[in-house]
């Protein structure tokens, strides 16, 4: 049985009144690589210090070898190493050098130790020349050579392939996958490139808002994302889409994978129902409004008007906060995608009987009849010729779908004379 490294229990974190962090909980055994996904802000960096002991924890547990980071810090941190956003190194001198430095700092670290780790990170060639002269993926190897040098039991890198070109990402991946092998260390390694990592992580961990959505071995997510679909990499999108023809869907930049998985992990999980709604009153208005300022300047980009009709100065519903913030998202990227230029994405909300009706229109355009239903099928995607370049993966109007059955709103998509309008009935809630 592999020793377990790392435990993160319950994590919570506060700056001020916003609560960066929400319950975050891990695990991380000998050997294990795990990627830890997320989009840039999601709170990887932030969990990462937390378990450094490089902020405080607002509540909630870290172990690193069974020893608490806050009682125990000095025992749990002496076997950990880390590059945390860039590795700091001195150009001015050999890469050699700036090894001895590091190794002055350990009892324990000798002469043999630094060629052992020079020769494991392959810097062998080039660990004598200024590090002035390193490219930047051999800037990151030293960097890990000085994280390792003490033979620590856990690896933490924070976005290590940030920048890094091909060959270096794959010099990297070479690296990792040898460390936990020969070395013997569990390694956390964060990116928001999904497609970057699970070539060699056995494990992942999908953060967004600050929540982990999903936890789980490679092999499971490579198998639910499958799970009725093929996803290929290619290197001519063209010719594969001349090859697996109209059914299939081509993304043509790799970043777009872990979008891609990201929504696929999560309409899995809601149409099998384990993903159960946090329910609490909130004023939905407050919500609209940060969203429209949000996506203002994108809408001005493609030279649209978004705006927000607020006929009730309040509108307070019983739902999940954040899947209603998704249910919004969802619509309004839609209607920035398929909305022509200079014509409006009107967001509007009344009371209409016992209900709140909230309604998203983006004007100037027309759905065919046939083709409503459809909008809400997995990778269904109208007209090319309406569609704006964009990332979309076709899974976005089923999601919307499930959470709103989720919450039992109730809901419509329609042609109106102005556009296309999709209205969502919820609730009224008095205080």
């Amino acid at each position: 049985m592999q020793k377990e490294i790392l435990k993160c229990e319950n994590l919570h974190k506060k700056i001020g009144k916003k609560e960066i962090l929400k319950g975050i909980s891990l695990e991380l055994d000998e050997g294990d690589i795990l990627g830890f996904i997320g989009p840039n802000g999601a709170g990887k960096t932030t969990t990462i210090k937390l378990i450094l002991g490089l902020q405080s924890i607002t509540s909630g547990k870290v172990f690193i070898n069974d020893y608490d980071i806050e009682r125990d810090f000095e025992k749990a941190i002496a076997k950990v190493g880390s590059i945390v956003e860039n590795p700091d190194l001195y150009m001015y001198m050999s890469g050699y050098d700036n090894l001895k430095l590091i190794a002055n700092l350990y009892k324990t670290v000798d002469k043999k130790r630094i060629d052992e780790v020079v020769n494991l990170v392959g810097l062998e060639n080039r660990i004598h020349d200024k590090v002035s002269k390193y490219s930047l993926g051999m800037r990151q190897r030293l960097g890990v050579a000085q994280a390792i040098l003490h033979k620590p039991t856990l690896l933490i890198l924070d976005e290590p392939t940030n920048g890094l070109d091909p060959e270096g990402i794959k010099s990297m991946r070479e690296l990792l996958v040898k460390l936990a092998k020969e070395e013997h260390m569990a390694i956390l390694i964060s990116s928001h490139n999904l497609a970057e990592l699970e070539s060699f992580c056995n494990k992942v961990c999908i953060i967004k808002n600050g929540v982990i959505i999903e936890t789980s071995d490679i092999q499971d997510v490579k198998k639910e994302v499958s799970d009725g679909y093929f996803i290929f990499e290619v290197n001519d999108t063209k010719q594969a889409k001349l090859l697996l023809g109209n059914d299939s869907t081509i993304i043509d930049e790799s970043k777009k994978m872990s979008v891609l998985v990201s929504n696929m992990l999560e309409l899995s999980r809601l149409e099998s129902g384990a993903l159960k709604p946090n329910f609490e009153v909130f004023n939905v208005n407050r919500l609209i409004k940060n969203l429209v300022r949000k996506h203002t300047l994108d809408a001005q980009e493609r030279e649209l008007t978004l705006e927000f009709v607020e006929n009730t100065e309040y509108s307070y519903i019983h739902a999940d906060t954040f899947q209603m913030e998704q249910i919004l998202t969802n619509l309004i990227t839609n209607a920035l995608k398929y909305t022509p230029p200079k014509e409006k994405i009107i967001i509007e909300i009344h009371e209409e009987d016992d209900k709140y009706r909230l309604s998203v229109v983006n004007t100037g355009t027309h759905i065919d009849d046939n083709e409503i239903n459809k909008l809400f099928d997995k990778f269904y995607k109208i007209d090319k010729s309406r569609q704006r370049k964009s990332n979309s993966t076709g899974l976005g109007l089923s999601i919307v779908k499930n959470l709103l059955q989720l919450h039992n709103f109730e809901y419509s998509l329609k042609n109106i004379d102005e556009g296309v309008e999709f209205a969502i009935y919820m609730p009224i809630v008095s205080l």
